[in-house]
């Protein structure tokens, strides 16, 4: 009886640690503060003031998590690239909270666009959570589970 309890319990922990990897882990309300008022320091900081004449954005970059310094080419008018877990996107993100693909950002004619791509923690710009594509800036910062990042010049 006690191999078979056992056998069971091992079965179960393997089952959460798939749906785990399949679907994401949800985000607490205190990580989701947390994470906005970091947002809202580095806000607060001045790096949401863009400059005349400074060039366009160049590269999206991880700027906190464990994905942290890792970025990506951002695309031409047109083009897409897509950030989540999984090794075939264009920006992988390296967190627990994130979807294997989370969002997608593209570039049309006016600038960049972020979209969540129906994830299950949501993707947040600003520290507002995202329903639909929305325009991003030089200094806004994107959120994905407990990731931040920025666009680049």
């Amino acid at each position: 009886m006690a191999f078979l309890l056992l056998m069971w319990v091992f079965i179960l922990f393997v089952v959460n640690t798939i749906r785990a990897d399949l679907f994401g882990r949800r985000v607490t309300k205190e990580e989701l503060v947390a994470a906005d008022e970091r947002a809202s320091s580095i806000r607060q900081g001045g790096l949401r003031r863009r400059r005349a004449g400074k060039p366009p954005p160049t590269r999206v970059a991880i700027t906190t998590g464990r994905a942290s310094g890792a970025s990506a080419t951002l695309p031409e008018v047109g083009q897409e690239i897509i950030l989540g877990r999984a090794s075939s996107c264009e920006l992988e993100v390296d967190d627990d909270y994130a979807s294997s693909r989370h969002a997608k950002i593209w570039r049309d004619e006016e600038g960049f666009v972020v979209e969540d791509l129906a994830s299950t923690n949501g993707t947040y710009v600003n520290g507002q959570q995202i329903s639909q594509p929305t325009r991003i800036n030089v200094g806004d910062v994107i959120r994905i589970g407990r990731s931040q990042m920025q666009l680049e010049a």
